[in-house]
């Protein structure tokens, strides 16, 4: 199936494909199912090693109910699996996963296949320096001051998962370090996220994460700060009270299989996030 839809895809045009399902594989065969799942994450690393492209996925849930209408299961759990253009992509995982949050059965999203190049930036109001025109250089900061020189940073989030809202998934997701000797800690993080913006109060996620970054103890005249995002790309937290436990596709409050599909997506290298650092000068002079 997924074949069939990534051969009918146009992604030039900006097509995307959404396929709605519950994931679990049914391997039919002489093979044991240990060898069966083992080819599985092999189909599924080749047939996405061939597409190239994004591809997000989401988790949500449901009622299960059985043939006489009575709920057996109030979570359990199915898959929006998106493909086509990293930008489009985005979008739409964007769009399905706030509909699916209105309604309370918003779990996460996964993704791979994103080249994001150099994480986006902003700045706030610094404290202790100034900041240079609207460049990513802060002048004048006087090391006899008691206080450290506060850069506030600004790092929109929404075009990465869902998860980087949680601040202790974003805070060891931001790397930084001094190139000539200063000293630099990460201080207060603070994640604002809007989901209905404008005066139309139409759905449209906006996530931005200010980060405080205290520079002291400079060695020289000026120091280059270098920061990144590692992102967390096979983070499953939010997924495993479906994956552990998963020992038959019957269960209708598990994901039977749905981890061995991811391992095919991620495995061999396919995730391209190739985040590219930043760079902030600091200099004590004006």
């Amino acid at each position: 199936m997924l074949s069939a839809i990534i051969d009918s895809l146009n992604t030039d045009a900006g097509e995307v494909a959404v396929l709605i399902s519950d994931m679990k594989y049914s391997p039919v065969g002489a093979a044991a199912p240990s060898v069966l799942m083992a080819q599985y994450v092999t189909d599924i690393n080749g047939i996405m090693g061939r597409f190239g492209k994004a591809i997000s996925m989401i988790c949500a849930t449901s009622d299960y109910r059985d043939n006489a209408g009575n709920v057996i299961c109030s979570r359990s759990p199915y898959y929006y699996v998106i493909l086509g253009k990293q930008e489009n992509v985005a979008k739409i995982r964007n769009y399905i996963s706030l509909l699916l949050k209105q309604k309370g059965r918003f779990v996460d999203n996964i993704d791979s296949g994103f080249n994001y190049g150099h994480p986006a930036y902003s700045f706030g109001i610094s404290n202790k320096c100034y900041q240079f025109e609207d460049q990513p250089s802060f002048l004048g900061y006087e090391e006899a001051d008691t206080d450290t020189c506060t850069i506030k940073l600004k790092v929109p989030l929404e075009n990465y998962r869902w998860i980087m809202e949680y601040e202790e998934v974003f805070r060891e997701a931001f790397k930084v370090k001094p190139l000539y000797g200063s000293k630099v800690k990460v201080g207060n993080i603070d994640i604002e996220v809007k989901d209905v913006t404008g005066p139309d109060k139409r759905l449209n996620r906006e996530a931005t994460a200010t980060v405080d970054l205290k520079i002291y103890d400079m060695y020289l005249d000026s120091d280059v700060i270098e920061w990144n995002l590692e992102l967390p790309d096979t983070n499953y937290s939010l997924f495993n009270e479906f994956f552990e436990g998963a020992a038959e596709e019957n269960d209708p409050a598990k994901s039977y299989s749905v981890l061995d599909f991811l391992t095919g997506v991620f495995k061999g290298g396919i995730v391209i996030h190739d985040m590219k650092p930043n760079y902030i000068l600091v200099s004590k002079k004006e």
